[in-house]
């Protein structure tokens, strides 16, 4: 499906090819959420990961979207992504030039502070609407999901209730630091695809765990 957007098809195959380039210690980081999504696939029900930063502006939104589409380039169900912060924003304007320039396609469905953005891999098959907001979002998971921690400013103010959810750290550089500056769309770009990268390993390596157990069995 996704070869029908060329642009964006070829972006991917490009970050693919840097799997190796991912230090092994991450590796084995990104390994521990795709081993989450075993047990879900094998029963045949849905499984929630929702990706959160302080304001979900920059990093949980990257994630959320990669993982999307990275669930659509292997073709592995049975998964459903959201993301959060501990306080809402707006998604910042390099963030969207970034998933531009990846050949994403982006509309601007609302305008004022906090704009909502209609964002598809391919023509008139969106993969939902973006926007900051907190994790508490009616939108949102409340209970049975996995939080995916993207900031350790986060990672301090979330408390998750104990015994209902899972919760795992995936840190990334705050881009925060450049805006404003000759560099801010550089770097923005340079996470764009490093979390591409890291979302299409932790599904692929999902995919051959799970095919590797089938096999088993």
């Amino acid at each position: 499906m996704l070869k029908k957007n060329t642009p964006l098809f070829n972006y991917i195959q490009e970050r693919a090819k840097e799997f190796e380039s991912i230090p092994k210690r991450r590796k084995q980081s990104l390994g521990l959420v795709s081993e989450l999504i075993l047990p879900a696939i094998m029963a045949g029900r849905n499984i929630r990961f929702v990706f959160v930063c302080s304001h979900n502006s920059r990093r949980s939104q990257f994630c959320q979207i990669w993982a999307q589409v990275a669930a659509l380039y292997y073709s592995v169900d049975h998964l459903l992504f959201y993301s959060g912060g501990t306080e809402g924003s707006s998604i910042h304007k390099a963030v969207i030039q970034s998933l531009k320039k990846a050949g994403l396609l982006i509309n601007k469905e609302t305008k004022g502070k906090n704009p909502h953005y209609i964002i598809s891999a391919v023509q008139n098959q969106p993969l939902g609407t973006f926007y900051s907001k907190r994790i508490t979002a009616k939108e949102n998971p409340k209970e049975n999901f996995c939080a995916v921690i993207t900031c350790p400013e986060a990672e301090k103010k979330l408390n998750l209730e104990a015994g209902t959810h899972l919760q795992v750290s995936m840190i990334y550089d705050d881009p925060r630091k450049v805006d404003g500056t000759k560099h801010e769309q550089k770097t923005y770009d340079k996470l764009c695809k490093k979390i591409a990268t890291e979302m299409l390993y932790i599904i692929s390596h999902a995919q051959k765990i799970i095919a590797d157990t089938e096999e088993e069995d």
